[in-house]
């Protein structure tokens, strides 16, 4: 259920991308034990991100590149304890590629995650990216800009 709901905030986000900017969305979730982090981006917005901060070269394979890229924008930390992106796959998908990478064994119960995301916001005004966190029942959704490029989700629940 929580991932058709997540489908379905998702299509209707990028139904409305024309009208509201540029969006990329990130979704972090546990699957099969392993703490996952999947980002969906325009492709246009992706290769202007990274030609202009000068990150890869001409002969690279863009999607891996890709891929480092967004691990050098993007921190995950749980309870104080940073979880590094591993990439383990990459498609593309109507004009957007899609990232996946692997943070780990999923935490068992957490107090608080950080997270912090600069991607694409030294490239473009107005940016935002959209996170979706659903880890240990907790279902919750952020937007981070250009302004607020980190937050902290807190558990309810205690140890």
């Amino acid at each position: 259920m929580k991932q058709l709901l997540f489908t379905l905030m998702l299509l209707v986000s990028v139904a409305s991308f024309a009208h509201e900017g540029h969006q990329a969305f990130y979704r972090l979730y546990v699957e099969n034990g392993t703490l996952t982090l999947t980002a969906k981006v325009e492709i246009p917005d992706l290769k202007t991100a990274v030609e202009k901060q000068e990150f890869c070269s001409k002969d690279q394979d863009f999607n891996f590149c890709a891929g480092l890229w967004l691990i050098d924008n993007v921190s995950v930390i749980i309870d104080e304890k940073t979880h590094s992106l591993t990439l383990e796959s990459t498609t593309t998908e109507e004009g957007h590629l899609i990232l996946e990478f692997s943070l780990g064994p999923a935490p068992d119960g957490f107090q608080k995650i950080d997270f912090k995301n600069t991607a694409f916001t030294k490239a473009f005004d107005h940016y935002e990216n959209i996170l979706e966190i659903e880890i240990d029942n907790h279902n919750q959704g952020y937007k981070l800009t250009e302004t607020r490029t980190s937050i902290s989700h807190r558990s309810t629940n205690t140890k």
